[in-house]
């Protein structure tokens, strides 16, 4: 793991592959796709990331200039975050968007659309009137 962050100056400074793609040959997403174990465990710590975020983020005053519109968490993974603003913001609506097997694997959550694509293919990326994009790799 540590030989990754030795890459990162060359990540920065150059834009090369990421330190986990030079380290394992593969990238990230590719490598939680294929491994259940560790998805299961990343998705998990983003989730946790969330939960610390959560007061910050619903808590702020612009929310109520988006009644009545959508917002897209976009790599929103489990939901959390968008479940959190459609709680205290009950006429917005609320979109998680990620990957096709993280959504699969969501538990439904109310007021909380799931929806599937990448944010690396913009056909796939559902029209919002805000995209919220946090903890991104």
């Amino acid at each position: 793991m540590w030989a990754m962050y030795g890459e990162l100056p060359n990540q920065i400074l150059k834009q090369k592959e990421t330190g986990f793609m030079k380290v394992t040959g593969e990238h990230f997403f590719d490598f939680v796709r294929r491994s259940p174990e560790s998805g299961k465990n990343f998705g998990l710590s983003m989730a946790a990331c969330s939960m610390y975020d959560i007061e910050a983020v619903t808590s702020w005053e612009g929310w109520s200039s988006y009644k009545g519109r959508t917002v897209v968490d976009v790599g929103g993974c489990m939901g959390v975050t968008m479940a959190g603003v459609k709680a205290v913001n009950p006429d917005i609506r609320c979109v998680n968007f990620d990957l096709p097997n993280v959504i699969e694997k969501n538990k439904p959550l109310k007021g909380v659309e799931m929806m599937a694509g990448d944010m690396f293919n913009a056909k796939t990326i559902p029209n919002a009137d805000l995209y919220f994009l946090k903890h991104i790799l």
